[in-house]
């Protein structure tokens, strides 16, 4: 388990122990690859731990990160700041250096598609899909972004080249939406997303597999936050802290409203990876729902002033919360 804290440090833990194995000066968002074999972390700069050696190396960085994702394949880091999204080769021990830097406007989310074929991102351009080309020798280009639900792949992604070369037009970043997009989740497969907020009191599910069509939850004032189970079977949406209470869930297909679960304004959302769970964290309580009958099963009281990052393990046992700025739980 990796935690950061304020006081500037993160850590590594064995779960199994409780004890504290490694720890180094920095505080950010922290991520493990699929493989659990290195970890990136980040602030206003990132670093990329190896976390059986210990190999730490540093990207410097001009600006605070927002969002940070690596690819599925443990190579590449892509991190979002306010107006540009970079993607960073991890390969050898050389330090990171950037294979594509592109402008984002208030780009606030980022994420690898779980097949590597493209990146995610969303901000005030709404959720767009940068396809990716592999080159020879591995390496990779970011294409021009599409809309989520337009294909991409090595077909599409030369008939758009073509295109461009034939007629000597540039292709062009799908219109902006109404409202900047403050958060976006996305599904197991990358096949749809749910994006908040798109309009007054509004969230929206798109599916990539359906283009054109969008399932719109409407009815939640003050929607900031949003989370979609893997499945893509279940949406919950959340509220900035000033703006309104309370966490709603929906069916995710028919954009039917199905509870409204008691909970606090600015609360973190999280589905477990099996999809039987959502957890939500406020500033008081770590409460564990159980999904179909949105039933509360267990609540456990919190020592802060903030709400707290939540994360299942990939088995969905255990859910690690904050429980002061000092301590974090496994439940």
């Amino acid at each position: 388990l990796a935690t950061v804290s304020s006081d500037g440090t993160a850590r590594l833990w064995d779960v199994s122990s409780g004890r504290s194995v490694a720890t180094t000066a920095l505080s950010g968002r922290v991520q493990f690859d699929e493989a659990g074999g290195r970890l990136a972390y980040c602030g206003r700069s990132i670093r990329v731990w190896n976390v059986a050696g210990g190999e730490t190396r540093k990207i410097a960085l001009g600006g605070l990160t927002r969002d940070a994702d690596m690819s599925p394949d443990g190579r590449y880091l892509a991190t979002a700041r306010e107006n540009s999204v970079t993607v960073w080769d991890l390969a050898g021990r050389r330090p990171p250096v950037p294979v594509a830097v592109f402008a984002r406007a208030g780009c606030g989310f980022v994420a690898f598609d779980p097949d590597g074929h493209s990146l995610l991102t969303a901000g005030a351009e709404g959720l767009l899909r940068h396809p990716i080309l592999k080159l020879p020798g591995s390496g990779i280009r970011i294409t021009f972004p599409v809309k989520f639900d337009q294909p991409v792949g090595v077909g599409q992604g030369m008939r758009r080249t073509l295109d461009g070369v034939r007629t000597g037009v540039r292709p062009e970043v799908p219109p902006r939406p109404p409202v900047r997009v403050r958060g976006a989740g996305v599904s197991f497969d990358g096949k749809k997303a749910i994006l908040a907020p798109t309009g007054d009191s509004r969230a929206t599910v798109v599916d990539a597999d359906h283009p054109g069509r969008e399932v719109h939850l409407q009815g939640h004032r003050g929607v900031d936050r949003v989370a979609l189970s893997r499945d893509g079977r279940w949406a919950a949406t959340g509220t900035d802290a000033q703006q309104g209470t309370g966490v709603k869930v929906w069916d995710a297909v028919t954009g039917r409203r199905l509870a409204d679960l008691p909970v606090g304004g600015g609360a973190i959302l999280a589905f477990s990876n099996d999809g039987k769970w959502l957890a939500t964290c406020e500033v008081t309580t770590t409460r564990i729902w159980e999904t179909g009958t949105w039933r509360l099963l267990h609540s456990f009281p919190r020592k802060d002033d903030l709400a707290a990052p939540l994360a299942f393990s990939p088995d969905s046992r255990l859910l690690a919360v904050a429980y002061t700025r000092s301590e974090t739980r496994l439940v």
